[in-house]
């Protein structure tokens, strides 16, 4: 009788067992399709974002242009938050893809906001202000960690009072990537973070919230 009651509870206990480990394999496969899904849409905003940016410099912008420009690259803009709110989800709950290469593509495609609003902000004479946030993701250094978190801050304070006259773009430095280390070299910013407004105007370390304000113009 012994036996038997713990030949039935053996059986069940593996039984639940192989249950959840199914359940498990399930979870994770979803995760798998909906990240594979998730840089196909990447692949597919970054190929259109590449050929907008060719069309803004090889064109002449009038004015109706202008504004559709302005229009088109706010809404892009809008597009490469929400990756970067999916992206952050993946990075918390996924185990098993890698996400470092969409991470890249993420940093790509606010290096191509940038450049396309640096471009539209030239041809067309807009008195917005383009600004690149410059940081190290996943530091070691407190200090760095620190500060970081406070420059996070007073930028989106400063977002929150300025609001379209201030097109900014958080880009990480250490992801080897050649277009980011070019603004870096040709900036000469060699720590961070840094921030550069209008392409011309550097601060480094954490930025004062007054000072930033006045270079905007805001």
């Amino acid at each position: 009788m012994k036996k038997s009651v713990f030949l039935g509870a053996a059986i069940l206990t593996i039984i639940v067992i192989a249950l959840g480990v199914q359940i498990g394999i399930m979870i994770e496969n979803s995760r798998v399709q909906e990240v594979r899904q998730f840089i196909e849409e990447t692949e597919i905003l970054f190929s259109d974002a590449r050929l907008q940016s060719l069309y803004y410099s090889q064109n002449d912008l009038t004015e109706g242009q202008c504004n559709a420009a302005l229009q088109s690259n706010l809404e892009f803009n809008e597009k490469i938050y929400q990756e970067g709110v999916n992206l952050e989800r993946y990075e918390s709950t996924n185990r098993i893809v890698d996400i470092l290469p969409e991470r890249k593509r993420y940093a790509l495609l606010q290096m191509q906001f940038w450049l396309n609003a640096e471009r539209i902000r030239k041809a067309c004479n807009f008195d917005y202000s383009t600004v690149i946030y410059l940081f190290e993701h996943n530091p070691h250094e407190q200090q760095v960690q620190l500060d970081q978190k406070l420059t996070s801050a007073t930028l989106l304070e400063v977002k929150e009072q300025c609001g379209a006259k201030m097109m900014l773009s958080p880009i990480p430095v250490n992801l080897e990537l050649t277009s980011v280390n070019i603004v870096k070299n040709t900036h000469g910013i060699s720590s961070v973070p840094a921030v550069i407004v209008n392409d011309a105007e550097i601060i480094s370390g954490v930025p004062e919230k007054d000072n930033l304000i006045e270079m905007i113009g805001c």
